[in-house]
Order: C-alpha cells, then structure tokens, then sequence
C-alpha cells in the first residue's frame, strides 16, 4: 500500500503516503533572457528566517540550504559571486505550521477505509526560494515545497537529504541558461 501511495504521489505531486504530503511548485517570468544571466550572489538572511527557534539556532540549517542550492544552480550554468555585478540575487524563507489532514473512505460507492475517518496531525515545512533580476529588482522565478517535517527538524541526516530533495524538485523547474540559449543540456 505505502508503495501505491508512493507511485500516486509522483504522478499528483500530492499525496506522498498516508502520513506525509508534498507539492512543488514554481513560476519563472517568461519575458525574462535566461540566455543573459551567469552569475548570482545570495541576499542577506533575513533574522529570524524562519521563526521557528529549532531553525534559526541551527547553522546546520542555513548552510544545507545554501550549499543544495548552489550545488543545483551550478547544473544551471550559473555561477556564484560575491560582488554587486551579480545578474541574479538569490534568497530563500522558511516556515513550518502545525496541519491537519483527515482522510476518509468515498462510502457513497462502497468503498471503505475503516471505521472511522482517519486524522493526521503534523508540521508542514515551506520553502520558498525567488531568484531576482538584480537590475531590475523583479522575481524571475520563485519555487515553493511543502512537505511534511515531522520526524526531519530534529534529525540532521534526516534533514540534510530532506533539503537536498526538495531543494533538487524544486530546481529542475528552473531553466538552464544552456536551454535557455537553445544549447543542449549536457549536464544530465
């Protein structure tokens, strides 16, 4: 059955399991010369970034993001820089919320789940990350992820490959500056 639910999910971007949900989501500015851009620097963090205290204390946290996120936009052909002359600034937020999901059998046309409807309480994390034209201080692209933490926040390795996944999906939305320019993507 967690195997079924798996197979649906990839197919929906919605229901994961019975225990956990994620969607990924992006919008990129068709106008935008993708062609142009080369190089981005991160903007400052924002303090607190996430507001949730197992978060904000853990460099743990900010550094995975980072350097998923760095790692993904070098397979874009896009390099970091430290200096103003970036095309690209880059900066992500963070929020986790309490949710509740019940699940419940369609009875009208027989079928059934148990006997009663089943409720799912859990912490559902949100990242979001825009990327910005630095000249003209408008998002070309924003991706969003939100999946269930519950059992990641307090476990780095669970955490680090939880990043590095949702970081990943994320970022396959992003067009590379090689298809951008119409050169094949040779980066796989």
């Amino acid at each position: 059955m967690r195997r079924t639910a798996l197979l649906v999910s990839l197919v929906s971007l919605a229901i994961v399991t019975a225990c956990a949900t994620m969607s990924v989501n992006a919008y990129f500015d068709a106008q935008s010369d993708y062609a142009s851009y080369r190089t981005y620097r991160w903007e400052p963090a924002e303090s607190p970034p996430t507001g949730d205290p197992r978060l904000d204390a853990s460099p743990f946290f900010d550094s995975r993001v980072r350097s998923s996120v760095e790692r993904e936009l070098a397979t874009k052909g896009l390099r970091q820089v430290a200096s103003d002359s970036a095309d690209l600034l880059v900066h992500y937020h963070v929020s986790i919320r309490d949710k509740v999901e019940v699940f419940s059998a369609d009875r009208e046309y027989g079928y059934e789940f148990g006997p009663e409807d089943q409720v799912h309480e859990y912490e559902e994390g949100t990242l979001v990350l825009d990327i910005v034209d630095a000249r003209s201080a408008r998002v070309i692209w924003r991706g969003w992820v939100q999946t269930d933490v519950e059992g990641v926040v307090g476990n780095p390795q669970k955490m680090e490959q939880r990043i590095e996944k949702v970081v990943r999906l994320m970022l396959e939305r992003l067009p590379a500056v090689s298809e951008a320019a119409g050169i094949p993507d040779t980066a796989g």
